[in-house]
């Protein structure tokens, strides 16, 4: 808090551009070498006064464009919750921040334990659902309907798997290919067993079949690619008719929900997988042979996060046609190959066959090099989506820890924004206080040294108005660099600060109001 986004890093940047003085100075005795290393970061210190100009005004540049992100950000998603809700969680983060440390007597509002709906639960679920029909009598079928469509659903994803394993089998491969037809025969079996079941439960498929035997993809010789009747893939009018189960589609939707869920999480975690890869292989690995073997394991990571990203893709759409659009598209969204990324990584600028990278076909797991501006931390990060969304959609806001989580650290972040424009500006400011101040200590220094050499109490007043001059032509520079700028920028906010009016929820993150009293002149 009150720090904006200080780069308290800059101090240690000199050594790097340093090594060499190192080398220099390693024959020299201890007051050399203290001589040496001074007059070159002097020297460093020098060239910062100088550039600061332009720094300081692309910085401000930078801040304002930062906070206006944010702060747009911030406020799209507080308008879409209630305002009750807005005011408690804004509370919550007073509270954190006005906590002593370890703070530990206070809940934190950016931490995020969920507990999410999963297949294996919704399977169990279904389940014991089944097991009361079949005490009941309610059916006389040993495979009840929730087991059809579970069963359906296996089905389907080693259908993925397979296609995945055969795109990537050699044509040469003859073992691969061996144990390629082997799985294509027992996957075979299972849909013949399966298809056993479809006059129980869908009557009337096959006279839908015969009026539609041009979409029929069973004649194809490879059973991956055989149509799975599932209800999602009836028409939704005539689902009803064909279906005698009228729960078939409910158990399917629910089980589709539930692949969504795990398919992000599989996801999520292979994604966290692939960065500590990354982070071992760049810090460990060296030589070709070593550093093959590393890429096959990324290459078998990898493989798995297609899979989940198929897995997810493929549910979402059987949903969507289950269920139809509304609003659990917000929590389950479509998944772009921009949105498969890791929590670290930026948002912008995936580019392609980085040298040294790991790219295939479809999106890229490894992370490329970030730019200054992008850093590594939380500022200004702008999270895919998928490590955002872990509710179900029938939680409420209030119950959705990770909503209360998003919603702080974005809080957080328009406020360290906004704190860096300020401090800016504030930097500015003192600096032409400082050089002006400098430029009248130079003159300060005229004649306080008695000297009886005339020649030498002139070069003295000359240096000193020299640096006198110097000082001021920086001030003055800066001034010239920043003033207009600046106060164009003031009158922008100044506008949108009267023009909106209508969000109030967040008063301590809004835009800061300059201070009447503050001007650039001296």
């Amino acid at each position: 808090e009150l720090v904006g986004l200080s780069d308290l890093e800059c101090p240690e940047r000199a050594w790097g551009p340093h090594n060499a003085v190192g080398i220099i100075s390693k024959a020299s005795g201890p007051g050399a070498r203290e001589d040496i290393i001074t007059d070159h970061f002097a020297w460093w210190n020098w060239l910062k006064i100088i550039g600061m100009g332009t720094t300081m005004l692309r910085k401000h540049r930078n801040a304002v464009a930062d906070r206006n992100v944010q702060k747009e950000a911030h406020t799209g998603l507080t308008a879409t919750l209630k305002k009750g809700l807005v005011k408690k969680w804004e509370a919550a983060c007073l509270e954190w921040e006005a906590a002593d440390y370890p703070k530990d007597n206070v809940a934190n509002p950016y931490d995020c334990p969920t507990e999410e709906l999963t297949e294996a639960n919704v399977r169990a679920e279904l389940a014991k659902n089944e097991e009361k029909r079949l005490a009941s009598g309610e059916t006389a079928q040993a495979t009840g309907p929730s087991s059809f469509i579970a069963m359906g659903l296996d089905l389907e994803d080693t259908q993925r798997r397979l296609k995945r394993l055969a795109k990537i089998t050699p044509l040469d491969g003859t073992r691969r290919e061996g144990g390629l037809v082997e799985q294509r025969n027992q996957l075979r079996t299972r849909i013949r067993q399966w298809e056993l079941l479809l006059p129980i439960y869908m009557p009337g498929l096959l006279q839908y079949r015969s009026k539609t035997m041009s979409d029929d993809t069973s004649s194809s010789p490879n059973p991956e690619d055989n149509r799975l009747w599932l209800p999602s893939n009836l028409p939704a009018d005539l689902r009803d008719s064909i279906c005698s189960d009228k729960t078939l589609a409910a158990i399917e939707e629910k089980l589709r929900t539930a692949q969504c869920s795990d398919a992000l999480n599989l996801l999520r975690h292979i994604l966290t997988i692939k960065t500590r890869l990354i982070k071992f292989k760049e810090k460990n690995i060296t030589g070709q042979r070593d550093g093959t073997r590393s890429r096959a394991i990324i290459d078998r990571v990898h493989e798995r996060a297609r899979a989940a990203a198929l897995k997810y893709r493929a549910a979402r759409e059987a949903k969507l046609r289950l269920s139809g659009p509304g609003e659990w598209e917000q929590v389950f969204r479509v998944l772009a190959d921009s949105d498969i990324r890791g929590y670290q990584d930026p948002e912008k600028g995936r580019g392609k066959n980085r040298p040294g990278g790991v790219q295939t076909e479809d999106f890229s797991l490894v992370d490329r090099e970030r730019t200054r501006r992008e850093g590594t931390g939380e500022t200004r990060r702008v999270l895919s989506w998928i490590w955002t969304t872990a509710r179900s959609e029938h939680e409420k806001d209030d119950e959705s820890g990770v909503l209360q989580s998003e919603w702080s650290k974005s809080r957080a972040r328009v406020a360290r924004a906004t704190e860096e424009v300020e401090l800016l500006k504030e930097e500015m400011r003192r600096s032409l206080i400082s050089l002006e101040h400098k430029a009248a200590w130079w003159k300060d220094l005229i004649g306080k040294r008695e000297v009886d050499d005339g020649p030498l109490s002139e070069g003295l007043t000359a240096h000193a108005n020299k640096q006198a001059d110097i000082q001021q032509g920086l001030r003055n520079k800066f001034k010239g660099m920043w003033e207009k700028p600046l106060n164009t920028m003031d009158k922008e906010e100044e506008k949108e600060e009267d023009s909106d009016d209508s969000d109030t929820d967040d008063e301590n993150v809004g835009d800061i109001v300059e201070d009447p009293e503050e001007t650039w002149d001296s």
